[in-house]
């Protein structure tokens, strides 16, 4: 879905399912029209919970953006941050595409601050990681 949604770079399976597995909470919006009910968009929360949270993957896919979909998805996701982490630092990095949605939804661009990321892992990195992680939960499972 990330992909479709143009979100980027997207991530390997393997990075996704560890991603997703990762999660505080997440959001699914699927299209109730269709026998497969399929996932046409989706957001998540990452974090510790008390501290700390991060809003990630807010994405529609093309054919069901313009509809108010990802603004009931942020209003679900907002009300269980506000339920669950009210003293929490809230953020995000927007994309231009999703900066609307956002500001309607009490974000503000920070002018003062600096957002910044680490760059450059390149895939094959990504890939071992992966592997790695999910080598150490099977590990874990015997014990």
């Amino acid at each position: 879905m990330r992909f479709e949604a143009g979100l980027t770079p997207p991530p390997t399976a393997e990075i996704a399912e560890i991603g997703l597995k990762s999660s505080v909470y997440c959001v699914v919006a699927r299209d109730t029209s269709t026998a497969s009910k399929e996932a046409i968009g989706m957001a998540r929360v990452v974090g510790d919970i008390t501290m700390s949270l991060l809003i990630v993957d807010v994405c529609v896919l093309p054919t069901h953006q313009h509809k108010g979909i990802g603004h009931r998805i942020f209003q679900h996701l907002l009300a269980w941050v506000d339920a669950n982490s009210p003293s929490a630092f809230l953020s995000l990095s927007a994309d231009p595409p999703g900066m609307k949605l956002y500001e309607r939804n009490g974000f503000k661009v920070t002018p003062n601050e600096t957002g910044m990321q680490r760059l450059g892992q390149d895939i094959e990195n990504r890939r071992r990681f992966a592997r790695e992680q999910r080598a150490k939960g099977r590990e874990g499972e015997g014990e």
